[in-house]
């Protein structure tokens, strides 16, 4: 188990490329937390006073759309910040974050976070990059929202899944979260792929069978 901020710098390459020019006064103010799956949680819409760096094990970001369902945007792993962008402009938290696995954390409060920005060009531009590659996939991520049918939606998300997971069996809840419409209309659809032959769905699980009868589906978006 990693018990120190060295430890981590030194065994985890990600890690080392971020803290490489860490400010001492920063690393003080650094606490390690590791938390038991779905025991870590923070809030959409609440204001928190920290900035974590994950350092291993994967935390779903979501949001509650107005039928209160959960829709997914973003799974983070080693190297991903929580919580910077509300830091840098003193918001709450326009998303929730749960650990979906046993996570590693590093804590650091808003203050530090924000001298450490101010102090470490190399520290800087990873954050810049961090804000730019979100922006990206949630600009991709709203036109599938907004302009796919639930048909593409589902089909898309099979094809990421199977690629993100490397394996061609899925599941189920990973496909729901990911789609912008009514858990009916998922099933609907995910039947109709079933009957075409494209999917088996046995139980929580999705397997592909065909993944490029799915990828050459009309209604999905190159």
């Amino acid at each position: 188990m990693l018990t120190s901020i060295d430890a981590i710098a030194s065994s985890i390459p990600k890690m080392h490329t971020i803290l490489k020019d860490c400010p001492f006064e920063v690393i003080r103010e650094m606490k390690i937390q590791t938390f038991k799956k779905n025991k870590f949680y923070l809030p959409q819409g609440e204001m928190h006073a920290f900035v974590y760096i994950i350092v291993s094990g994967n935390v779903k970001v979501y949001v509650m759309n107005q039928s209160a369902k959960q829709v997914t945007l973003d799974v983070y792993s080693c190297g991903n910040l929580i919580g910077e962008q509300e830091a840098m402009i003193r918001k709450p938290f326009s998303a929730s974050i749960l650990g979906i696995s046993e996570v590693t954390l590093l804590k650091i409060p808003d203050k530090a976070f924000l001298y450490w920005l101010s102090k470490d060009a190399n520290f800087n531009q990873i954050v810049i990059s961090s804000l730019c590659e979100q922006m990206y996939k949630l600009t991709n991520r709203t036109i599938k929202y907004s302009l796919d049918s639930v048909r593409s939606q589902i089909i898309s998300s099979l094809i990421e899944e199977s690629y993100v997971q490397k394996s061609m069996i899925i599941q189920k809840k990973a496909i729901l979260d990911s789609v912008s419409s009514t858990n009916r209309s998922v099933y609907r659809v995910l039947n109709q792929l079933e009957v075409e032959g494209s999917i088996v769905i046995s139980g929580d699980e999705i397997k592909i069978v065909d993944r490029e009868k799915l990828w050459m589906d009309p209604e999905r978006k190159r």
